[in-house]
């Protein structure tokens, strides 16, 4: 009988003389021969995961993600519903990388998660006290992929429950991807990208209403769709996000960030925020859509004399401030001190609408130099920009 190492992957000397490599289970039996795999496909039920009970599987997911992360492996769950608590990956200073997959999406904006259990779907348990999945400071890259995530904000009270979290790294590193997830209702908002954590893709990705308390109402501090700090080279491409308490997307000091063919509609806030500091960002193609109070907001980069800009091409905007009168607009350039193209913007604006954008794009503080190029506006209002200072030039192409 194999002993059962910390290491997952042992090599074993049998009875019959036989010597194999492979992952072997608490109980120690044999299970997979890793030498020559291009997949280590390891099924959860291996661990005792088992969808549908209604039980608690945290103890078990977290013992499979502590083992199939030592042989870079893909954990596979089986269709239906589990419930977890707060679960880790890796600690600081090791070595590991996984895929984590489910069988299967629910990638229809209609649905509701917390009765859905289409493909995959992983519910955080009441009154948890963390993010669903903590990627911590380690060397290594996790993947997640056709997973759904429901956060059952009616039943937590702490908001740092997000569904996916990046811990800050002290120094740079590589972070994951994300492909075909359904991210619904985390208090704590949808994915949070932290410092140092780079080189990571968002890929065909749903998230929707996060950032509520019980009853509704918006948590204190708000809630992002997808948060990015001080992080460089992400991707988000052909995802959706939306009816979130704060920002759909939000950036702050991230460098290197491209956004494509992506919708952000319907969030309480912006549906994209990007802060002092950050870098070549560039939003291209999909909409920004009946966000309450904006739909892009770009703020002027503290290291805008290296040449950083800040790009949005070919992207429609509709009805953004939809109920406000307070001067916000479809596009916000705040103190944006050249670097800011505009190109090809789409401006949809509605009848039906009582409190429709003040402005298609508004400039504040020291913004100078905003390149817009091939406006096309269509709706009921004509294109019209705001200055609020003497020195703002925007030049319409």
């Amino acid at each position: 009988m194999p002993v059962y190492g910390p290491n997952g992957a042992l090599n074993v000397t049998f009875a019959d003389g036989t010597r194999r490599t492979g992952l072997y289970s608490p109980s120690g039996s044999f299970y997979v021969n890793l030498v020559g795999s291009v997949d280590w496909a390891i099924p959860g039920s291996l661990y005792g995961i088992v969808p549908d009970t209604g039980a608690d599987m945290t103890a078990n997911l977290q013992e499979a993600i502590n083992e199939v992360s030592k042989i870079g492996g893909t954990l596979v769950l089986a269709p239906g519903r589990y419930i977890s608590g707060p679960l880790t990956f890796g600690a600081v200073g090791e070595l590991l990388s996984m895929t984590l997959m489910g069988s299967g999406r629910n990638s229809t904006v209609a649905s509701d998660l917390s009765t859905d259990s289409t493909g995959t779907v992983i519910q955080l348990a009441a009154n948890s006290t963390g993010p669903l999945f903590g990627i911590n400071e380690c060397n290594g890259v996790f993947h997640f992929d056709q997973l759904a995530l429901y956060g059952n904000q009616a039943n937590q009270s702490s908001d740092l429950t997000c569904a996916i979290y990046f811990f800050d790294g002290v120094s740079p590193g590589r972070s994951g991807t994300m492909r075909r997830m359904r991210i619904e209702r985390f208090r704590g908002g949808g994915i949070q990208v932290g410092l140092n954590r780079n080189a990571g893709q968002i890929h065909e990705c749903v998230i929707l209403s996060c950032g509520y308390q019980p009853g509704g109402t918006p948590t204190a501090i708000g809630a992002d769709g997808i948060t990015f700090q001080s992080c460089s080279d992400w991707r988000v491409n052909n995802s959706d996000v939306g009816a979130c308490s704060r920002n759909g997307i939000y950036a702050v000091g991230a460098g290197s960030l491209e956004i494509q063919n992506t919708n952000s509609f319907s969030n309480l806030k912006h549906g994209y925020r990007a802060d002092p500091d950050c870098g070549d960002t560039r939003w291209v193609g999909g909409s920004l859509d009946r966000n309450r109070e904006s739909g892009a907001v770009l703020q002027g980069q503290i290291q805008s004399n290296l040449g950083f800009k800040h790009v949005i091409s070919k992207t429609i905007f509709v009805i953004n401030s939809y109920d406000t009168n307070n001067g916000f607009a479809d596009i916000r350039l705040i103190d944006c001190t050249g670097n800011v193209i505009i190109d090809k913007p789409y401006f949809q604006e509605s009848s039906l609408t009582a409190n429709k954008v003040n402005y298609n794009i508004l400039t504040e503080g020291t913004t100078t130099d905003a390149i817009v190029t091939d406006i096309q506006n269509h709706g009921t209002v004509s294109y019209v920009t705001a200055f609020t200072n003497d020195e703002s030039r925007l030049t319409r192409g």
